[in-house]
């Protein structure tokens, strides 16, 4: 299997934060949503957006809601382990084409398995 990458070809990437205290055997896996890409035009107009690369992840570092670290967010798992699986490959981590397809000129990697 070859290793999964981003629509533009960035390679793919996750956040883990540990978890501690009475959480850290506990686990929050989140695989973030986005929809699949319907057409191949449509994949490539997500090609360079947050749901099609992974060169301007920096979003997990104020995570909220189930992710949140803070107690008075996220009672119940604040101090979980938590798995941060974003979204980029545009087939809902299903893809593993060997080769990009080249859409006007442009390569579209569908990678995301």
């Amino acid at each position: 299997m070859q290793e999964p990458l981003c629509l533009d070809g960035t390679h793919y990437a996750y956040a883990f934060r540990p978890g501690h205290g009475s959480g850290r055997h506990r686990w929050v896996l989140h695989l973030q949503g986005g929809a699949w890409c319907a057409t191949e035009s449509e994949c490539l107009s997500r090609r360079g957006t947050g749901m099609g690369t992974s060169s301007d992840w920096g979003y997990f570092h104020e995570p909220a809601g189930i992710l949140s670290d803070e107690e008075a967010i996220n009672p119940d798992m604040h101090n979980w382990n938590v798995v941060f699986l974003p979204y980029c490959d545009g087939s809902s981590f299903l893809s593993d084409r060997s080769a990009p397809l080249v859409l006007n000129g442009t390569a579209v990697y569908m990678r995301g398995r």
